[in-house]
């Protein structure tokens, strides 16, 4: 027993002694770490600063801005907003073309390139022909290649055309208060502009429309300023209009009118019953000085007895005023008698 107690104090005397080895090594390993990194991160820094001297090969992105198509023409096929540049250059110049801050756009003057025509209105530029024009914006840089190998434009003529411009009114029964209407039609003002763009599209276009219109419980002439609505491909003389949306106060009104007969046969007599209506309408007070009862005109058509089951013909008016809304004939439907003269 004593020696077994022996061996087991030994062991613990042996491990105590490796914790405090061990303890002491991470304290010594603690206070030289800072240094250690000290001399890593001057090291690491020496070498890239001696890397950015040598020559690499590497890719550069470049955004394109293309200028000055040729007159008369539009563009219509898409080209790349980007090229891909594989270049040689030291280390330092390739870092600084690679900061953002250094990266502006290659402007490409395509009038300035000999473009070689490939179909009708259809032409193409091998970029290899562009390396001499895009190393004038890059200093100290050898362009390899460049990335997509070839650019394809196609175009179509441009033609100007004088377009219409309409109102973009929508669907909005609160847009005029009680008792209010539109006192004419809406217009804008100038009631045209002047498009340029492919035929293609203007051929088939007929109008130009503004921005929605939105507007409620109007009780007084609206006249506002909208933008044109954008259209892809097209250029307009003039980006704004005014629009003019005329409200006056109404007023409702009862006529009793005589009934006219029309296309009645010499040799016939058309009889109706009743031989009066009623008509009904809605007039702008402004308007409403002109306004007699020889305007209103209801008439019944000979030509169109038959057209109803049974003797009967329907009422309409001619001629009417349209500043006359709203009209409503009362009775709408008369019966009819023909008699031989």
């Amino acid at each position: 027993m004593g020696n077994k107690y022996r061996y087991i104090r030994f062991f613990i005397g042996l491990t105590d002694q490796v914790r405090e080895l061990i303890k002491a090594s991470r304290e010594k390993y603690r206070q030289r770490l800072p240094l250690f990194l000290f001399f890593l991160l001057l090291s690491a820094l020496f070498w890239f600063i001696r890397s950015l001297g040598e020559q690499y090969q590497d890719e550069i992105v470049y955004p394109v801005k293309y200028t000055r198509f040729p007159p008369n023409k539009m563009l219509v096929s898409e080209l790349p907003d980007k090229l891909t540049l594989k270049v040689q250059a030291s280390g330092i110049d390739i870092f600084s073309h690679k900061l953002p801050v250094n990266i502006k756009a290659l402007k490409f003057n395509i009038e300035s390139f000999a473009l070689q025509e490939s179909g009708n209105n259809s032409f193409y530029v091998l970029t290899s022909q562009l390396k001499d024009y895009i190393t004038e914006d890059l200093e100290n840089i050898r362009i390899i290649d460049i990335t997509p190998d070839t650019l394809f434009f196609r175009f179509t003529d441009l033609v100007t055309r004088k377009v219409a411009v309409a109102a973009s009114i929508q669907d909005n029964p609160g847009m005029l208060a009680k008792q209010f209407t539109l006192n004419g039609d809406i217009i804008c003002v100038p009631d045209s502009i002047i498009a340029t763009g492919p035929a293609t599209i203007l051929d088939t276009l007929h109008n130009v429309f503004t921005e929605p219109v939105t507007a409620r419980n109007l009780n007084d002439t609206l006249s506002k300023t909208y933008n044109l609505q954008k259209i892809n491909q097209l250029e307009f003389n003039r980006k704004k209009v005014r629009v003019v949306i005329p409200v006056d106060k109404f007023t409702e009104r009862s006529l009793a009118c005589e009934i006219k007969t029309i296309n009645v046969p010499d040799t016939l007599t058309l009889k109706i019953f009743p031989k009066n209506v009623t008509v009904t309408y809605r007039i702008s007070l402004s308007n409403y000085d002109r306004i007699n009862p020889g305007m209103v005109i209801p008439v019944v058509d000979f030509n169109s007895a038959g057209n109803l089951k049974g003797p009967m013909l329907k009422v309409h008016l001619v001629d009417t005023p349209d500043y006359l809304y709203r009209l409503i004939i009362d009775p709408g439907i008369v019966e009819y008698l023909i008699e031989k003269r």
